[in-house]
């Protein structure tokens, strides 16, 4: 509005204020479209989410066949990124409280507040941020540039001048590119002579590569590559879900054991002093030796150790657990022990497959694994891209421009003067050091790849075979701990009776007592340890479901690839032991 004012030689009453200085106006108006750019900050960043969040409901439901909600917005979200304080932070890490924590809860707490969970929702979505990016450049873009200029010559006069440009660019998949543009110069001397010129000029021109760097799959490879980083990041970001919710389950179920375990060290504990204070009331009627009641405040003490021990590790496993889930550490939890006694009533849900079917699973299932193999495909294509590198450049060229004469309007062309050209430009390959480099690495790449690929093929099936062997041993573990805590508890009685009747020695009953301790936190840890071997092993494989209520206990069926009548892996009964001749293969 400025300048069309001064290129039309126009006056306010508010211009003699100025004087002779136009500029400040274009200052004032520069200033203005600056602040309303300024302002418009947060609308660019939602549109950025609407545009990113579309792209990963679209893919999520190609891939998984169906959405759920996304977002990365926290409670900082809505806060003026320059009104939030450190001391706020400061003080919300300060925060107190008293909360019955279950692992329902745990699990709901963890994915609203936990960092590592956020921080991979930011991951997923920058990679889907990056995408509109790929897919704006072959998009059509357009450009309005205008300049104006004010200049005063060595004969004091005062001309106007502006230069605008609209373009209009789009980019093909072929490698094409195909530009419209309309130019407008406009000049006028403000004083002496009123002299003035108006030059228009329209364009179209077009470039099309028909070797080096031509069609889709070199000119789109980017684009291409992009469209795939994100399928893989929405495969990671699901199995870092399932990850993530298998950690949560396992960290609750150790710090349950913890706290069984803090509850037997102290149960000892008490029973080891009442044990210690008999022996201290004999030896000082004279019925028992000093080194017998040695032995007993020696282990008095031991148990006292183990104990205070066992608390420590309790508080520190919980406090780990607080930075898990986000919450202050000054927060006093509570857990509840229903999910140890559900595992308990559950006891150990064998696995209905071998190694072999385990793999074969893994391979068709597993997310990481499928990206691996996708990624296998990304580096054959790259040898396909630094091959057109090594080609000649032969690219068709055409061209349309239209130009106005004299003062003209550019809306009054003459379409008559059109001016076509047309042609073909070749670039030999005569020097081509970098693009032979660039190939001879991609080819490289891909064997590299292939090594990879192999080895993480590898790994898996180790994976899967120690995990099923793992199982197997847990399971035997459990079954002779639950006959080594019934011996136990049947060495105690019988050595309390004998310690009454004098036909026994106190370390008969101390022993005894050391050996109950050791089976009930056996037991405990080898349930919860096996529980969570088989949660990692459906996770390995690819086909746990952390959407089913009480996924951690509940039935994961099977893909119906694995035959119902296949032999289970984890055998529950400790007799089945392998010969050392069966094992050697002799």
């Amino acid at each position: 509005m400025i300048y069309s004012k001064l290129l039309n030689g126009k006056r306010s009453q508010k211009r003699s204020r100025t004087g002779n200085r136009p500029w400040l106006g274009v200052f004032f108006g520069l200033a203005a479209v600056v602040a309303m750019a300024g302002c418009s900050s947060r609308q660019y960043a939602k549109r950025a989410d609407k545009e990113a969040y579309r792209i990963l409901a679209k893919k999520e439901a190609a891939i998984f066949g169906r959405t759920n909600e996304f977002t990365i917005a926290t409670k900082y979200s809505a806060i003026d990124p320059y009104e939030l304080k450190a001391q706020q932070i400061i003080s919300e890490r300060l925060e107190t409280g008293d909360k019955l924590l279950t692992l329902a809860d745990a699990l709901e707490i963890a994915v609203q507040n936990s960092r590592d969970y956020q921080l991979q929702k930011e991951r997923l979505y920058l990679t889907a941020l990056t995408l509109t990016g790929n897919r704006y450049t072959f998009g059509p873009q357009f450009l309005a540039q205008s300049t104006g200029t004010l200049a005063r010559d060595s004969a004091a006069r005062t001309s106007g001048n502006v230069d605008s440009v609209v373009e209009g660019t789009q980019l093909l998949r072929t490698g094409g590119r195909l530009t419209a543009t309309l130019a407008n110069g406009l000049f006028r001397y403000f004083t002496g002579a009123p002299q003035k010129e108006a030059i228009s000029v329209v364009s179209l021109d077009f470039v099309q590569p028909l070797l080096r760097g031509a069609w889709a799959k070199v000119a789109a490879e980017n684009l291409t590559q992009a469209e795939r980083n994100v399928v893989y990041e929405l495969r990671t970001y699901n199995h870092f879900q399932k990850t993530f919710a298998v950690n949560i389950v396992s960290s609750y179920y150790r710090i349950l054991r913890e706290k069984d375990t803090v509850r037997n060290q102290y149960g000892n504990y008490l029973r080891v002093r009442a044990s210690m204070e008999r022996v201290a009331a004999q030896s000082e009627a004279g019925r028992t030796t000093a080194t017998q009641a040695d032995q007993a405040l020696q282990s008095e003490l031991s148990s006292r150790r183990n104990y205070i021990s066992a608390v420590k590790r309790y508080q520190d496993v919980v406090n780990d657990f607080k930075i898990t889930l986000g919450l202050p550490v000054g927060m006093i939890l509570k857990f509840d022990d229903k999910a140890l006694d559900d595992i308990r009533d559950a006891g150990l849900t064998p696995l209905q497959f071998n190694q072999v079917a385990g793999y074969q699973l893994a391979v068709t299932n597993q997310l990481e694994v499928l990206n691996s193999i996708d990624q296998f495909e990304d580096t054959q294509r790259k040898i396909r891209v630094a091959a057109s590198g090594l080609k000649p450049g032969l690219n068709f060229f055409a061209r349309a421009d239209l130009d106005s004469e004299g003062n003209i309007d550019y809306t009054k062309f003459d379409i008559d003067k059109v001016r076509v050209s047309t042609g073909l430009q070749l670039d030999l390959p005569i020097d081509r050091l970098l693009e032979r480099n660039a190939y001879r690495a991609a080819l490289v790449n891909f064997e590299a790849r292939i090594r990879t690929l192999s080895l993480e093929l590898d790994d898996l099936r180790r994976d899967i075979s120690e995990a099923l062997r793992n199982l197997e041993q847990l399971s035997q573990t459990y079954e002779i701990q639950k006959d080594e805590l019934k011996l136990a508890e049947r060495r105690v009685e019988r050595e309390e009776m004998f310690l009454e009747a004098g036909r026994s020695q106190i370390r008969d009953l101390l022993e005894s007592q050391d050996a109950r301790i050791r089976s009930q936190n056996g037991l405990t840890q080898t349930l919860v340890d096996y529980h969570i071997a088989r949660l990692n092993l459906l996770l390995r494989i690819g086909v746990l479901k952390t959407d089913i209520e009480r996924f951690w206990i509940a039935d994961q069926s099977l893909p119906s690839q694995i035959s119902s009548a296949m032999t289970p892996a984890v055998s529950a009964a400790p007799e089945s032991l392998i010969t050392p001749d069966q094992l050697f293969g002799n």
